[in-house]
């Protein structure tokens, strides 16, 4: 018999990487584990989350094949290494999704801005291949989604009035 688990779930943004690379942004459930407020030196306040995303380990790339690990991670007191951090947390999927559609776009810029030479005649080639192999990436981490969405149907959105979720969330 498998343990019940109480913690509370919401939706996040999971970033995917593999190795340095930035894949792109991906909605999927959490169990949140804990809440936090860090301050800056100017004095100004952030909340955050540590939460363990039930899918997140991708094991390789191509241009065609997203694999990652399709076994369940389960919240552990003793394993930290399946621990991220967030710092907004969903009660909609849709309105998550708005904002990973938002923080692929910024990627997508940030790509093309870092790696891009204006200065050369194929400037415009070079944007339309990072395009090219964006949109791919982006692709194979939507079936990673697809999956993730699938397989966490049991997983219910607490809808506790947690203090900390509210700020962040209005």
């Amino acid at each position: 018999m498998s343990e019940v688990l109480n913690y509370p779930i919401k939706y996040a943004l999971l970033k995917l990487k593999k190795e340095d690379k930035e894949l792109g942004y991906i909605v999927s459930k959490c169990y949140i584990l804990e809440s936090f407020e860090k301050y800056n030196k100017n004095g100004e306040s952030k909340i955050g989350f540590n939460v363990v995303f039930p899918y997140s380990k991708i094991k390789s790339i191509t241009d065609k094949v997203l694999s990652f690990d399709e076994n369940r991670i389960i919240p552990s007191d003793t394993d930290n290494n399946s621990i991220d951090v967030v710092d907004i947390l969903y009660d909609d999927f849709y309105e998550a999704k708005k904002h990973a559609y938002l923080k692929n776009k910024e990627l997508l810029n940030m790509t093309i801005t870092s790696n891009v030479s204006f200065s050369k005649d194929d400037w415009k080639e070079q944007v339309l291949k990072i395009k090219k192999n964006f949109n791919n990436n982006i692709s194979l981490c939507k079936e990673f989604e697809n999956f993730i969405t699938d397989n966490t149907m049991d997983m219910n959105i607490t809808q506790n009035d947690f203090k900390q979720l509210k700020l962040i969330n209005n």
